[in-house]
């Protein structure tokens, strides 16, 4: 559906029929597209690259789309800047009567730019699951989802998953996250181990996050599509108070496991 609004708008995918090098790419990111968001979770995230000539189409597109899912003016917002444009629209109403909600980030194809974010984690995932034998690859592959999948789920319970909850910054957000467990080889287990290691003092309080951020570091393979800057989820993202609810869900599962005591 998506699809056929951006084609009637006068924007060509490249898996359409032309193979023009203007033609512009629409990429399903995020944990939607990896198949590791937390169940029950109804948001898509897609990437659009377009072609500079394509580039003051964005309003019309996002016009189309809010009639196309018959959206009032409360459901959708749109954000343009310089080389970057934010489609997010909410509560669309699917034919078998479910609700999604839809972020598109559009940006300007150039032949130079680096790998972002959502195509360094693919990177990381492929690269961790090619060290295995072929014939275990897509078991390994889906154990790896589920690892991020349970780490997204014990931080969200504990409201420090996405970056902002009620509008207060708080925890690392679905590419920290995956970016984390991914670096741990894809073992939820590893990762909390380490950051506990980190965070952990010989009485029950955490050591201040002033000195946790010098001693733990979670960083992005890849830029940040709207700033084109590499992350570090530690400093860029997780707040003191994230921290101390992270550090406490992470206790709490560790000892549930049986690794401390």
């Amino acid at each position: 559906m998506i699809e056929k609004v951006i084609a009637e708008v006068g924007i060509h995918l490249d898996n359409q029929s032309s193979e023009s090098s203007l033609d512009a790419h629409l990429h399903q990111s995020g944990s939607s597209g990896r198949q590791t968001q937390v169940p029950g979770s109804s948001d898509i995230d897609m990437h659009l690259e377009v072609s500079s000539q394509d580039w003051d189409k964005l309003e019309e597109l996002v016009k189309n789309l809010t009639k196309t899912f018959r959206l009032d003016s409360t459901k959708f917002m749109f954000n343009k800047s310089e080389g970057y444009c934010q489609m997010r629209l909410f509560e669309c109403k699917l034919s078998d009567g479910s609700q999604i909600s839809i972020d598109i980030g559009a940006f300007i194809r150039t032949n130079d730019r680096g790998g972002f974010v959502h195509e360094a984690i693919d990177a990381q995932m492929n690269a961790v699951v090619a060290t295995y034998p072929e014939s275990e690859r897509d078991k390994k592959r889906n154990l790896l989802r589920a690892n991020i999948v349970l780490a997204k789920k014990i931080l969200q319970e504990e409201k420090v998953y996405k970056r902002f909850v009620e509008n207060q910054q708080m925890g690392l957000g679905g590419s920290g996250v995956e970016t984390w467990i991914l670096s741990h080889g894809g073992s939820v287990l590893e990762a909390f181990r380490t950051f506990y290691d980190a965070a952990k003092t010989n009485t029950s309080i955490p050591r201040h996050f002033s000195e946790f951020k010098e001693r733990y570091q979670i960083l992005s393979l890849g830029s940040n599509i709207r700033t084109n800057h590499f992350e570090d989820y530690i400093l860029n993202n997780l707040s003191e108070v994230g921290y101390q609810r992270m550090f406490d869900a992470i206790e709490k599962s560790l000892r549930e496991w049986h690794v401390i005591s």
